[in-house]
């Protein structure tokens, strides 16, 4: 039900199916009076005057809009809105409205403050939206046990991947013995979302191994390639809750890692487990 001719007066039995710029009224399944109750009447609704008007401004072509301009700027003394708190029930002149206004009285109604730089942090931080953006998992790749770390490309902002959509994070990984093997990727996911998604990477890998010649920890440094899919889940409505204390989102990875640039003769399978999206 809607004001047909966008006079401000409700129009009973009028439908509107298209968004449109001036499409208002009311959603009311009993509006007939099929239920033993009177049937809805224009009068019964207060008229729309243009002054009260808050969204969608009128467009530019319209023949009114000149009337609501001063300096340039577009309805500079339209209403506004604003959403306040219900009165507390103790205010009420008797029992019956205290007992109505009782059902919508919040006690914790949150506090006004002023937005800087550092309450913004600590509101993104508090909001879940930095921890939920880390990721720690026990990782095994070729038969060396180890950890790795997942965090955003921006270090404390997340990076959406140009033109293809998903997103780019940093991987570290730290295996073998007293961990002293180093890997850095770049990696690549769809989504931080659904329950399965693929994976890629790219980035370098730090190997130190004992020599049998030398006797010496020796090193080298290779570039990995690696891919695979990651299933993730969200514990809070499954019998592992308890494991949300840190994070919501838990998952495995499965993968395949190559080592070295043109060659693909030294793929090993790598398996990941851990808390976070990534």
């Amino acid at each position: 039900m809607s004001d047909m001719n966008g006079d401000g007066y409700y129009t009973p039995g009028y439908d509107v199916n298209v968004r449109i710029n001036d499409a208002w009224g009311l959603r009311d399944v009993i509006r007939t009076g099929e239920l033993f109750s009177a049937q809805f009447e224009s009068w019964m609704a207060k008229v729309r005057k243009p002054q009260h008007m808050v969204l969608p401004p009128l467009p530019p072509d319209s023949p009114h809009r000149k009337k609501y301009e001063r300096d340039g700027m577009y309805a500079p003394d339209n209403a506004v809105y604003q959403l306040r708190p219900m009165p507390a029930p103790e205010k009420a002149a008797d029992e019956v409205l205290a007992h109505d206004m009782s059902g919508y009285y919040s006690a914790n109604w949150p506090e006004i403050k002023i937005i800087s730089g550092t309450r913004r942090f600590f509101d993104w931080w508090e909001a879940g939206n930095f921890i939920n953006s880390l990721a720690i998992a026990a990782r095994v790749d070729n038969n060396q046990w180890g950890f790795s770390f997942t965090f955003p490309l921006l270090i404390v902002k997340n990076l959406e991947a140009p033109l293809v959509g998903g997103w780019l994070v940093n991987r570290i990984y730290l295996q073998d013995k007293e961990l002293r093997d180093f890997g850095y990727n770049i990696l690549y996911t769809p989504s931080a979302s659904r329950f399965l998604d693929p994976y890629f990477s790219v980035g370098v890998d730090v190997d130190k191994y004992d020599s049998e010649i030398t006797g010496q920890v020796e090193s080298r440094t290779d570039f990995v390639f690696e891919t695979g899919i990651k299933l993730r889940g969200n514990v809070k409505f499954s019998p592992f809750k308890f494991l949300g204390f840190l994070t919501d989102f838990w998952g495995a990875r499965l993968g395949i890692k190559n080592r070295g640039f043109m060659d693909i003769n030294n793929l090993y399978y790598t398996f990941e487990i851990g808390a976070g999206v990534w």
